[in-house]
C-alpha cells in the first residue's frame, strides 16, 4: 500500500503564529477584567508530539511502520456578564508531519471551530443551572463511553444544546447533540446529521462516607454502522451504572453496561463490566500504588442471525486498553495488573502488563476504530494479545507537562494470520497551557 504524505512545510508555521497569538491575548486576560459589567478572559494551550508505530495491527491490516510529528494550538476566549449570560469561542489549529497508520483526518486541519457556544447559569431552587447551545466538548464521568479523545489532535466536540443542574454533592446532565465532522481544510468542519447522541448523567457525591455513584443514559442513532454480520442503521440504547470511591485505603471503581436497541430493524442485547482497584505498597510520603484492573464487553453469538450482541463503546478513548491505540472494546475480555510510581510529587510512572481475549468465536476481533480485524471463527482458541507498557508524566511547571509511553503487544492465537506478531509503539509529547 502507498503512503500517503502530506507535505505542510507552513503547518508549523501557522502552528507557531497561533501559539505567540495564545501567549499574547492570554497576557491582557488579567488587564481586561469586568468593565461595565461584563469581562473577557483568554486562554490558550499547546502540544508537540512525536507517534511511532513499529508494525501496527500485527501485519493485518494494510498498514505500514511510520514516525509522526505532531502539533495543535488553540485559543479561547470567554466573555461574561454579571446577568449570567457568557460567550464562549474556541479555535484551533493542528497538524502532522510525516508518515501516518492511515490518512488521518484527526491529525490534520488547517484551522477550524473547535467550539463556539452560548451559555446562561442562574440559582434556581437550591440548584445551581447552566446551559449551553454551540459547539461544545461533552465527556462524562469515567469517559468509557463518551470520551474527549485526547490522543489524536483533534479533540472529540458535538453541535446541540446542553444543561448541567449542581446542588450539594449531585451532578446532573442533560444533552441532544450532534459529533461534528472533521474535514482537513479551513472552517469546514459541519454537523453530521447521519448520527444524533442524547441522555442524562446523573452523579452523586458520598451515598456513603467516601463512596460515590454515578447512573446514567446515552442514546446514539448511526444511520450506518458495520459489524461483523453486515451493515445498517443503529439505536441504540446504553443504561449504566458506575460505583467508586476509597474502601480503607484501597481505591474501587466498578462499572456496569446495558445495551439494547435496533440494528437493521432486528434486536440489539448488549452488555459490558468493568473494575479498577489499586492499593498502597507503602505508609510513605510517595503515593505507589498497586492495581487489577479489567473490562469484559459482550459479543455476537451467531453472526448469520438479524441479531446483536456487540458492545459498543459509542465515542470511546481509542487508547482502550493501552496507548497504542489497536484492538477495539467489542467482544473481549482484558485483565491487567499494574504499578503506579510517584518519584518524586512533579513525576508519576505506570507501568502494567495484561491479556485480552476473544469472548465469543462467532464475533470478529475489531480494531480501532471499530473495524474488523479479525472476521468470525477465524483463528484460534481465544488469546488475542499480550501488552506491556511503561507511561511515564513528568511536571515540570504549573501548565507544562511532559508525557511519554511505550507499548510491546504480541499477537495471541487469534491473530495467526500475523507474518510478525510482535507491535511496538512510543509517544512522546510536551504541552503547556496558557
Amino acid at each position: 500500500m502507498s503512503r500517503r504524505r502530506r507535505k505542510t512545510p507552513s503547518g508549523l508555521l501557522r502552528a507557531s503564529c497561533l501559539t505567540i497569538a495564545c501567549t499574547v491575548a492570554s497576557s491582557f486576560s488579567g488587564a481586561m477584567a469586568q468593565n461595565h459589567g461584563w469581562s473577557i478572559d483568554f486562554e490558550g494551550a499547546s502540544r508537540l508530539r512525536i507517534d511511532a508505530y513499529d508494525n501496527p495491527f500485527f501485519g493485518l491490516a494494510e498498514t505500514q511502520d511510520f514516525a509522526s510529528f505532531q502539533y495543535r494550538s488553540t485559543l479561547a476566549a470567554s466573555i461574561r456578564s454579571q446577568s449570567g449570560l457568557s460567550v464562549y469561542g474556541q479555535l484551533g489549529f493542528y497538524g502532522e508531519e510525516g508518515g501516518g497508520a492511515r490518512d488521518r483526518s484527526l491529525d490534520r486541519n488547517d484551522g477550524d471551530l473547535l467550539q463556539g457556544y452560548l451559555a446562561y447559569g442562574r440559582e434556581m431552587a437550591g440548584w445551581t443551572v447552566s446551559g449551553r447551545l454551540g459547539r461544545q466538548r461533552n465527556p462524562q464521568g469515567e469517559s468509557r463511553l463518551n470520551a474527549a479523545r485526547e490522543a489524536p489532535n483533534a479533540v472529540r466536540t458535538f453541535d446541540g444544546v446542553s444543561v448541567v443542574a449542581e446542588s450539594g454533592g449531585a451532578r446532573l446532565s442533560l444533552f441532544a447533540l450532534r459529533p461534528v465532522r472533521l474535514s482537513p481544510g479551513l472552517f469546514d468542519d459541519k454537523t453530521n446529521s447521519a448520527e444524533a447522541f442524547w441522555g442524562g448523567y446523573l452523579g452523586r457525591q458520598d451515598i456513603r462516607e467516601r463512596i460515590n455513584l454515578d447512573l446514567y443514559y446515552f442514546g446514539r442513532r448511526d444511520a450506518r454502522t458495520v459489524w461483523a454480520q453486515g451493515a445498517g442503521a443503529e439505536t441504540r440504547h446504553s443504561v449504566g451504572a458506575r460505583l467508586f470511591g476509597r474502601v480503607g485505603a484501597t481505591d474501587v471503581n466498578i462499572e456496569t453496561i446495558y445495551q439494547f436497541g435496533k440494528f437493521a430493524d432486528n434486536a440489539i442485547n448488549a452488555w459490558g463490566a468493568a473494575f479498577d482497584a489499586n492499593t498502597p505498597l507503602t505508609s510513605g510520603r510517595r503515593d505507589h500504588r498497586l492495581g487489577l484492573r479489567g473490562n469484559v464487553v459482550s459479543g455476537d453469538r451467531n453472526p448469520d442471525d438479524g441479531d446483536l450482541q456487540t458492545f459498543s463503546a459509542i465515542y470511546p478513548r481509542f487508547a482502550y486498553y493501552s496507548d497504542a491505540a489497536t484492538i477495539a472494546p467489542a467482544n473481549a475480555l482484558d485483565l491487567q495488573a499494574y504499578g503506579l510510581i510517584e518519584p518524586s510529587e512533579n513525576v508519576t510512572f505506570e507501568i502494567a502488563a495484561g491479556r485480552i481475549w476473544r469472548l465469543r468465536e462467532t464475533d470478529a476481533v475489531y480494531r480501532v476504530p471499530y473495524e474488523i480485524l479479525v472476521p468470525p471463527r477465524a483463528g484460534e482458541g481465544s488469546r488475542v494479545a499480550d501488552i506491556a507498557f511503561v507511561r511515564a508524566v513528568w511536571r515540570l511547571a504549573e501548565g507544562v507537562s511532559v508525557e511519554s509511553a511505550y507499548v510491546f503487544s504480541a499477537a495471541g492465537s487469534v491473530l495467526d494470520a500475523s507474518q510478525d506478531g510482535r507491535l511496538h509503539y512510543a509517544n512522546l509529547s510536551l504541552s503547556w497551557t496558557y
